[in-house]
C-alpha cells in the first residue's frame, strides 16, 4: 500500500483514482505524537500519521523524508520502479 502525495504523473492518474482514499484525522490521531517527532515539516505531520497507521510507504520527492527511518519513503523513480513500470536501470 502506498500513500500518494504531491502531483501526479499521467501514467498513474487511473491508479490513483482507484485507491485513493480520504481519511478523517481521528482514523489516525492516535498516531500524531510520533509523526510530529518524525516529519521534517509541520505540514506533512497528517501523512507521516496515517502511513503509520497503514503501515503503508510514502510518495514524494521530500529528501528530507528519507532522514527517518520509520515510514518508507519513495522518490517517483523508485516507485515506478516498485510498481515494474520502469526498470531499476533507468
Amino acid at each position: 500500500m502506498f500513500l500518494f502525495i504531491g502531483n501526479t504523473i499521467p501514467v498513474m492518474d487511473k491508479l490513483l483514482k482507484t485507491v485513493v482514499k480520504v481519511a478523517r484525522e481521528d482514523e489516525y490521531s492516535g498516531f500524531l505524537p510520533q509523526a510530529n517527532d518524525l516529519s521534517p515539516d509541520p505540514d506533512d505531520v497528517d501523512f507521516f500519521a496515517l502511513a503509520l497507521k497503514l503501515n503503508c510507504s510514502l510518495w514524494s520527492e521530500d529528501k528530507r523524508w528519507k532522514q527517518q527511518s520509520h515510514v518508507e519513503t519513495l522518490n517517483t523513480k523508485e516507485l515506478l520502479e516498485r510498481l515494474g513500470l520502469i526498470s531499476a536501470q533507468h
